[in-house]
């Protein structure tokens, strides 16, 4: 399946639903298509160069795979782990290419984010990978705001960071006549990944407390 949308007007392959339209087809028994498809598919992640896509059809290649003994798995003759793999692998190439993304991009990154958590998870990946790349996003300067406080949450809900590190980070992120938009997309990707933050942590509304404090009244016009 092709879709058209993205700025410049260019297209891009959109796999989410085109996998989701095979696993309708096998609810209503076309199993001997599945060999035909999954070969199909395989070439569309190959040439699927959006992480948000990728996740949507990992998931539901992962639905596909687990309702096997309801789909009759002798008739599906086919094994969609490697499948599921590809999309997975794909996805973790895609994180670097994060940098620049801004508007409705980075609100898409940061959903695709939170789509490669739960599914490292439900592959039982140890996500070593996954969570080196979130790093490096919060790291990065060049990636929006947004994309790295969403980074910074998740590694902190995975436990890979602690409270401690959390708040270091945190009183780097929000100093006095910081970039506003960094400072305000920072919060909302934190938010975003991982909300729980606000009332768990102390030090995170302290710390925003103590920002906003320090505003000139013209950052609130």
């Amino acid at each position: 399946m092709i879709r058209q949308g993205e700025p410049g007007g260019e297209m891009y392959f959109i796999l989410d639903g085109s996998v989701y339209i095979r696993l309708r087809a096998c609810v209503m028994g076309m199993h001997d298509y599945v060999t035909h498809i999954a070969a199909q598919i395989s070439r569309l992640i190959h040439d699927d160069e959006h992480i948000a896509s990728l996740t949507g059809c990992g998931f539901h290649l992962l639905t596909l795979m687990n309702g096997q003994a309801v789909l009759e798995p002798d008739k599906l003759g086919v094994n969609l782990e490697p499948l599921i793999q590809q999309c997975w692998r794909n996805a973790l190439y895609m994180i670097p290419g994060l940098e620049g993304f801004t508007g409705q991009e980075s609100d898409n990154a940061i959903q695709a984010l939170r789509d490669l958590y739960a599914f490292s998870r439900q592959i039982g990946d140890s996500g070593d990978e996954f969570f080196a790349a979130l790093q490096e996003l919060m790291d990065n300067q060049r990636v929006a705001g947004s994309i790295r406080g969403a980074a910074l949450g998740i590694l902190f809900h995975s436990g890979r960071l602690s409270q401690s590190g959390l708040e270091q980070y945190l009183s780097r992120f929000l100093q006095q006549y910081q970039d506003q938009d960094l400072v305000l997309g920072i919060i909302y990707g934190l938010i975003c990944s991982a909300r729980e933050i606000l009332w768990r942590v102390r030090g995170v509304l302290l710390h925003i407390n103590q920002m906003v404090m320090t505003w000139p009244e013209d950052y609130f016009l």
